[in-house]
Parts: structure tokens; sequence; C-alpha cells
């Protein structure tokens, strides 16, 4: 802690002490008589006064966070208090609860960022957000990472940050309007960051003390200050770590998960991250719980900036979860955000497995089964075609029942995809689809060989067998083992928009007198 802010609490601590003494406590004079004490210095008056000592301190050691305006003497009150913050700044900053049990923050009236692990994995992700004593339920989940899929549900991703965005089905009424809300995301960090002073607001339930006395009550919002520290490589993805000037207390706790972190721009507050863990004690040791935190030395998150272009791409957007199929065009950014980018953002520089990984992820974290490139791209766009539980079905296929086709494979990035596609198509066809493709996952099965994410797409899906010149044109396909999977993806596109399909994919067959085996859906 700031050593004048130690000073500053230690004075207050001992001027809180006077408190408790009696109003007809007798104190030795000097002559051996006794005089009645003064009047006790009123609790109110004592808070005040530190309150100013410790916003005078904050303001002149982080000049640069130009806070003045911010950090009113109410504010801090509030925080040395272990307070709720004021309606005013719930309104300011977006406060909101999520599903009843983490914290969030509104981006505009309609969407909220939140932690992704205040949502299960393997379940149909929906959300109620409470905003004002207001409940509405979700709409729209993103969740960034995905569930990895060899995990059983419940369990968490192991990639991605730890965030989720949650659109509401009707949007907030913020200061008598439906529209005009905004909380802006930083645009850059890491050592930009180096020592900054973070606002950071949760409504966590827990008995952790904070300040100079016990928190009281549970369950709403209050207010703690942090100054970034350095950043934690010791999680899935790199975090920006923030320790407490004060002891946040009941603002990075349990059911502080999704609550934001501000930091002070020329012009305005930004989010920086959300709370996703702390460095944390807890006695007795073991799992810690609400009740046995007993200390919480440093508060962790994602880096929120980095994905800034990705939020604004998705809060741009909305999806319709029951239709069987549905097309997006996704940005560079979100393609990147999944972490299987080696090189240049382009569907023909990457591979297939990398990219049927990427494909799948944005659509899993839309909240669809699956799906998949269609190879196309323009200005940094990609076609992105997703499938839903009316449209398909995903499921785990062992090495086993790919060593039975005629197409085995022992690793999906070691293969091509005509010939992983036509194994998919095989299994697929078994269970009674149209057709599939493999999502690019493999992972060690605990009974021996692989698991490999298998995609199969029902009707209204459907086969054709497109001859050389149903593909003539820009992408022409001669040989499905010879040609890149971009390429045909593009000629699958184009074939199955003919026919008045949304998009399609190859399912690697070729036969003789020159005809190709396509999926359309």
């Amino acid at each position: 802690m700031h050593r004048t802010l130690s000073r500053i609490l230690l004075t207050g601590l001992t001027l809180a002490g006077a408190l408790t003494i009696g109003r007809q406590q007798l104190i030795p004079a000097a002559h051996g008589q006794t005089i009645p004490d003064r009047p006790p210095i009123e609790r109110s008056r004592v808070t005040e006064r530190i309150s100013e000592l410790v916003r005078r301190e904050i303001v002149g050691s982080f000049r640069r966070e130009r806070i003045d305006e911010l950090l009113t003497g109410d504010k801090v009150t509030r925080m040395l208090k272990g307070d709720a913050v004021s309606r005013d700044d719930q309104i300011r900053f977006g406060l909101v609860a999520v599903n009843g049990g983490c914290s969030g923050v509104l981006l505009n009236n309609q969407w909220a960022m939140t932690a992704g692990h205040c949502f299960r994995s393997g379940v149909a992700r929906t959300a109620t957000i409470t905003f004002l004593g207001t409940t509405v339920a979700s709409s729209h989940v993103y969740a960034f990472g995905g569930e990895t899929f060899t995990m059983p549900p419940g369990s968490k991703d192991l990639r991605g940050p730890d965030l989720a965005l949650v659109r509401t089905a009707v949007p907030f009424n913020i200061n008598g309007s439906t529209t005009g809300f905004r909380n802006s995301v930083l645009r850059t960090g890491d050592s930009a960051l180096n020592d900054r002073l973070l606002l950071i607001y949760g409504q966590g339930i827990n008995s952790l003390p904070v300040g100079l006395f016990p928190a009281l009550g549970s369950g709403t919002y209050r207010f703690g200050l942090l100054q970034v520290a350095r950043e934690s490589t010791s999680f899935r993805v790199p975090l920006i770590e923030a320790k407490p000037i004060f002891n946040p207390g009941p603002v990075c706790a349990f059911g502080d998960s999704g609550g934001p972190m501000f930091v002070m721009e020329p012009d305005g507050p930004k989010i920086v991250s959300i709370v996703e863990t702390g460095d944390i004690t807890c006695d007795p040791p073991g799992p810690c719980t609400a009740q046995n935190t007993t200390e919480i030395r440093s508060c962790k998150g994602p880096k929120v900036y980095n994905h800034w272009e990705t939020i604004g791409d998705i809060i741009a957007t909305t999806w319709n979860l029951s239709a069987p199929f549905v097309f997006f065009d996704v940005g560079g950014a979100e393609w990147g955000s999944m972490g299987e980018i080696n090189g240049e953002v382009d569907v023909n520089r990457q591979p297939w497995a990398a990219s049927a990984r990427s494909s799948n992820e944005m659509c899993y974290n839309r909240g669809f089964v699956g799906g998949h490139f269609n190879g196309h791209q323009l200005r940094q766009k990609f076609g992105l075609a997703c499938a839903g539980v009316s449209g398909a079905a995903w499921r785990d296929a062992t090495t086993a029942e790919i060593n039975a086709t005629p197409w085995p494979f022992a690793n999906v990035n070691q293969t091509s995809w005509a010939q992983a596609n036509r194994a998919a198509a095989r299994l697929c066809e078994q269970g009674g689809f149209v057709g599939g493709h493999f999502n690019g996952h493999m992972a060690a099965s605990p009974s021996g060989g692989n698991l490999f994410g298998l995609v199969c797409y029902r009707a209204p899906a459907a086969r054709f067998d497109a001859t050389v010149q149903d593909l003539a044109g820009p992408w022409q396909v001669t040989n499905v083992d010879t040609v890149e999977w971009a390429h045909a993806a593009r000629a699958a596109h184009d074939f199955c928009r003919r026919r008045a399909f949304q998009t399609g994919f190859m399912n690697g067959h070729q036969f003789a007198g020159g005809k190709f085996g396509i999926i359309c859906h």
C-alpha cells in the first residue's frame, strides 16, 4: 500500500478508536483530580475527515489519472465504509448483476460484459441481467473461448479470454432513453498501463472487511481502487494484475466475477478488464470460499483492450439460434482471438484443421453446434456458416471408428481435408445424417486412441453430385486431393448458392466421370 495512505489509515484507526470511549469515562487530571472527558468524536466526522485526507492523497499521487471529478468525497467515504456505491454511479458506470451471482457492466443499453466462467459449458447459454432492480432475460450470449469438447459439461475451456457478452431481449431505459448509453473499451494497454490507477466495481457476497469498517450487507455493488502491477502469466492466457491501494475486500472476491475495472483517460473512463480471479489467502487452507477468504493481495482479469475490435463486431450483430443454419461475415480480429492463427489472417494461408477449429469456436461461442468457413474473404471479413441444433449434431468420433472407414487417419493436423471429409461423410451417413465434417479438435481418449470432434448435418441439408461443368468458373475443381481446402470451399459455396442454399462444403468424394460430392445447407 502507498506509504502516505498507510499513515492516513493508521491515523484514521486511532481516531476511530476514540469512538469507543464512553461519555461518562473519567480521565485522571494532572493534580490528581478527575474531570469528565470531552464528548466522543462522532463516527461520521471521523469518516469524513479520513475520507478527505485519503481523497487528497490519491488525487495528488495519481495526477495523471484526472480523477478529481470522479473521485468525490462521497465515493471515498463509501469505499472506506464498505457501503454500496451510489445510484448515480451505478447508472454512470452501467453496473449490473448477471444470473444473480456474477457482476457485469453494460456496454450499451442492450449489451453487457461479464466473465465467461459465469456460464456453464455444454448447455445452452442463457442469462438474466439486473440493472437498478429491473431484470431482463438474454436474447444472445457470446462466450469467448468455447468448451474443449473432450471435457464433461460444466467444466471450462482451456483457450481464449474469460469473457462473455450478453444481449438482453429488450434494452434498458437509462436516463429516460433506451438508446445512447455507452461504455467504451480501452484500445491500448500492457506497458502503457504500468502503475496506472484502476477503479474496480463488484457486488460479491462475502464477509471480508474493507477499509476502516466491516462491510455491511452483501450482494450490492461496492467500489475499490487498484494499481496495475504486472502481467500475470500463470493462467491459460496472460492476464492483467492489479494490487489494491486499499484492500478492495468485497470488490474482488466471490460474486465479483465480471465486475469492471476502469482506467481514467482524457475523454473519460474506459473498461480495461473485468474480474476473473485474484491472489487470495484462505483460512483454513484448501478450497477458497466466500466464508474462508481472509485476504486479497491482487485482482486479475483478461486484457479486454486486446479484444475491443472483436467486441465491437459482435455487439453490432444478432442471430437466430432456432434456425438450422445461419451465415456470418466475421472479422479478422475475431478469428485471430481464437488463438489458431499462424502467420497471415488469410483463408488461403491457414491449414484446414486449424481453420476448422477457429470456425467451430466462433460458431460455438454464439451458441451453435459448430460450423465452417465458406472460403470467401473480402477486406478482412470471412464467410462463416454456423449450424444450429435443428440443423446438425455434434459428437466425438473415436480412432477405432475412423480406422474402420476406408479413409483412416490418426491426426487431423497431418491428414488432408479431403480424406478427413470422406471419413466424416461415412460416419455421419451411418448415423442417418446427410453428411458432415470434422471440427478440427482432437484429444486423447481415456480408453486409448484419440477423440475427434465430428459435426453431422441433417435435413434441410442436402447432398448433390456436382459435375466438372457445374464447378466451372473461378473455383474450378478437378481433383479434391490436390486442391486447397479454401478453394474447394469457395467452389461448394457458389454451387450451393445457385441452388438457393446459404452455403455448403465438399464431402471429399469424387467419382468416375468427374462428379464431386457436395453437402448444401
